[in-house]
């Protein structure tokens, strides 16, 4: 997918913070493929990596709630079966790393609270710092244990104790990273994904937000931790406070933040994680409980577990190429249609540059008009591994994440350029003329076999690149910070 490719071009520049991102999803890339080379398995082999710590610990945190090894696998089930959790168990995207971190966090709060051991506490601040070096929600942990230890007497025992305190540093310890390299880059990854998402006007989207969860969650699931996890903050145990707090401030905050913006399906994905164990009592039958209703929590329960598996197999089967193109409806095959001639795109631009290198006598470089897909594609499936010849349109004077910070416009004065894109707008002379002396006529690549009309690449050569004031986007001022 473009945004993978994209997070591996964040691995092939190590550093303590991204534009967009916290860097846990560069580095955790960086390991897998170090060890098993540029490949597609190494890429996702973190991922799966991160799943199977995320169940070790679900797994963990039910048997311990229920002192039932079958809660603690139904819990696992749901957690790699419905498809919110299951494609983040599998794609390289940062929700993986803040999925181990966030339930390494709640299990090691949960026995911190039951046991009083300092050492319970650090930990769950390795793992809330990891959390936070993952993605920027992994900080909803802190507001989490803030609400529990606040809002109820088990809680406000803690503040007497150093447990607490000493977690709390360990996790802005791990992060304080993070923190330094946006001041050294003018906070400008807080302010793209705080203010700058704050600044778009209003877009009243909590229908559109509880549609995708019901849809994400499967729905018989969201219904069920939904009720569960506001049965929970009704009980005596603080065991199950703990954890319905877990997902409530993460929730609300998005709930509160679809008045004024969209937000993803994946973004309070994490706070379901504790969820997963709180409805495993609903499937157990209690004194004062008909049978009858058992029966239909747990029929729930199966339903939901196969309409997430029977739906991430499908996919599966698509993404594979099992199944025809009509297996899927024709917007989702539409979008979904690059998936499967990135490489091919590459290669063709791969041949462009040998054509205008044996035309022009220099090497030139690749630039992709779009905001970032094509440039990670073609930087990812680069035949030559050469990564740097790779550039996205902030060398036209228009934002593309972190691009901005990774192509200094300056150091591509004089060369020719394979500019390709997706949209003719793009590639028009009103854009281009401004940093080109001279520019061949749009053409269009061959498509490939099966590609769906609109998805065909265009291109055009483009000769003596010359930089304009201010052509790297908004970032220009940090841009040699970022440079060798």
């Amino acid at each position: 997918m473009p945004e993978e490719a994209y997070y591996w071009n964040y691995a092939q520049r190590p550093s303590l913070g991204y534009y967009d991102h916290p860097p846990a999803v560069a580095w955790m890339i960086w390991c897998t493929t170090s060890i098993a080379g540029h490949n597609d398995f190494a890429l996702r082999l973190g991922p799966l990596c991160c799943a199977g710590i995320a169940s070790i610990f679900i797994y963990r945190l039910a048997y311990r709630r229920w002192q039932d090894a079958h809660a603690g696998w139904r819990a696992v089930a749901l957690l790699n079966l419905l498809p919110i959790f299951a494609s983040m168990g599998f794609v390289a995207f940062p929700d993986a790393p803040l999925m181990a971190g966030w339930s390494a966090a709640i299990y090691f709060g949960y026995r911190a609270v039951e046991t009083d051991r300092i050492q319970f506490w650090l930990l769950w601040g390795a793992a809330a710092g990891w959390a936070m070096l993952s993605k920027y929600t992994g900080g909803a942990l802190l507001l989490a244990a803030g609400a529990f230890v606040l809002l109820t007497p088990e809680g406000r025992a803690q503040l007497k104790k150093p447990g607490i305190y000493l977690g709390l540093l360990t996790a802005l310890g791990l992060f304080s990273p993070v923190v330094w390299w946006n001041w050294q880059h003018e906070w400008m990854s807080f302010r793209f994904q705080f203010a700058g998402r704050h600044s778009r006007g209003i877009h009243f989207n909590l229908p559109l937000m509880l549609a995708l969860e019901w849809a994400a969650v499967t729905p018989v699931a969201f219904v069920l931790f939904v009720i569960a996890a506001a049965a929970a903050m009704r009980r005596r145990e603080w065991q199950d406070r703990w954890m319905a707090w877990q997902f409530w401030p993460i929730f609300l905050v998005f709930a509160v933040s679809s008045f004024k913006e969209q937000t993803h399906i994946n973004w309070i994905a994490p706070g379901y994680l504790s969820v997963l164990v709180l409805v495993q009592d609903s499937l157990t039958r209690r004194p004062d409980q008909a049978a009858s209703l058992l029966r239909w929590r747990c029929a729930a329960f199966r339903w939901s577990v196969a309409l997430g598996a029977a739906v991430i197999c499908w996919f599966s089967l698509y993404l594979a190429g099992i199944l025809p193109k009509n297996a899927v409806p024709a917007f989702i095959a539409h979008k979904l249609a690059p998936q499967f001639f990135w490489k091919d795109i590459a290669e063709d631009v791969a041949r462009l540059q040998s054509k205008l290198l044996s035309v022009s006598g220099a090497k030139p470089f690749s630039l992709a008009v779009d905001k970032y897909y094509l440039a990670s594609e073609i930087a990812y499936y680069d035949p030559d591994r050469d990564c740097a010849r790779s550039t996205s349109r902030n060398l036209v004077g228009e934002k593309a994440l972190a691009w901005d910070l990774w192509t200094v416009p300056e150091h591509f004065d004089g060369r020719n350029a394979v500019i390709v894109g997706f949209d003719p707008k793009n590639l028009s002379d009103e854009q281009l003329r401004p940093f080109f002396k001279s520019l061949g006529p749009i053409q269009t690549v061959e498509a490939n076999e099966g590609a769906p009309v609109g998805h065909g690449l265009l291109y055009r050569f483009g000769y003596g690149y010359q930089h304009q004031h201010g052509a790297g986007g908004p970032c220009a001022p940090a841009l040699k910070k970022d440079m060798p």
